[in-house]
């Protein structure tokens, strides 16, 4: 039986460390404003939004996952809709 080395001991808990002070800070500042960063207006927002190419989507994809963009998707044809009532 191979016995765990100690570095290997040392990182596990380091790592599970670091994941708990992760989902606690996560837990605290959920309902608060990014830091250093201002909210966006929704018209800036549609605007971008409608200036998005099919390869950008692609993109976006690429970097963010095909669930966060069909959020984003969904949430701009809300408020699209929205504002046109």
């Amino acid at each position: 039986m191979v016995r765990l080395n100690i570095a290997d001991k040392v990182v596990d808990g380091v790592i599970e460390r670091h994941g708990k002070v992760r989902a606690r800070l996560v837990e605290q500042y959920k309902k608060t404003k990014p830091f250093r960063q201002e909210p966006i207006d929704p018209v800036e927002m549609l605007y971008h939004y409608n200036q998005l190419t099919p390869e950008n989507i692609n993109e976006l994809i690429q970097v963010y996952g095909r669930e966060s963009v069909n959020s984003l998707i969904m949430n701009m044809e809300n408020l699209k809709a929205r504002r046109m009532k």
